[in-house]
């Protein structure tokens, strides 16, 4: 299946590969076994509460990886960037105690899971604090975490290939209407 279901599930948005699908899916699965487990994931902005001295948030991206040729499928591995941060506006003792167990938490609730995908299991391998001076001033700190994993995939057909640089287009000209009105493809060019 070339395009996926749509860009983040909306079948209006067919232009998303197998591959960029699969990395999405896994950063919103990452996001929501965290958020299953009691861990905000939340944008920072709209945890705060007037008057509260603490508050964290985590975000995940994936931002690089590699691939290999296993017979004749392709592994691709690459790592889960975690962003965890926290708001304590007492000291940078208090925001290191606060973000330590949250970190703690975010790499057991991952580590080794599949996150009911098949890909390979979750593995913890570096983190670090990011924390800008701008952050710092504004009572934050934040720390990187990054977990590897990978799967592998068949080689694509040369015609599912050329479809990924087709986007679908639907102009819907009556507010609320679902039937499309138009329709145009355009085709990418590198």
């Amino acid at each position: 299946m070339p395009y996926g279901d749509g860009l983040f599930g909306d079948p209006e948005f067919k232009f998303l590969g197998e591959i960029l699908k699969m990395l999405s899916d896994i950063e919103l699965a990452t996001l929501a076994r965290l958020e299953e487990k009691g861990l905000a994931v939340k944008a920072f902005q709209n945890q705060a509460k007037a008057g509260s001295l603490t508050v964290s948030a985590i975000s995940c991206a994936v931002g690089n990886g590699t691939m290999r040729k296993i017979g004749l499928r392709l592994k691709w591995e690459f790592p889960i960037y975690l962003v965890i941060e926290f708001k304590n506006l007492k000291s940078e003792e208090d925001r290191r105690k606060g973000i330590y167990p949250i970190l703690e938490a975010a790499i057991n609730f991952l580590f080794l899971q599949d996150l009911g995908m098949g890909i390979d299991p979750l593995v913890p391998s570096a983190f670090r604090d990011i924390t800008t001076e701008e952050e710092e001033a504004a009572g934050r700190i934040v720390f990187g975490a990054e977990i590897k994993t990978g799967f592998t995939t068949e080689r694509m057909e040369d015609e599912q290939a050329e479809d990924l640089l087709k986007v679908g287009l639907n102009y819907f000209l009556k507010p609320g209407d679902e039937v499309a009105d138009a329709s145009d493809e355009v085709t990418l060019e590198a």
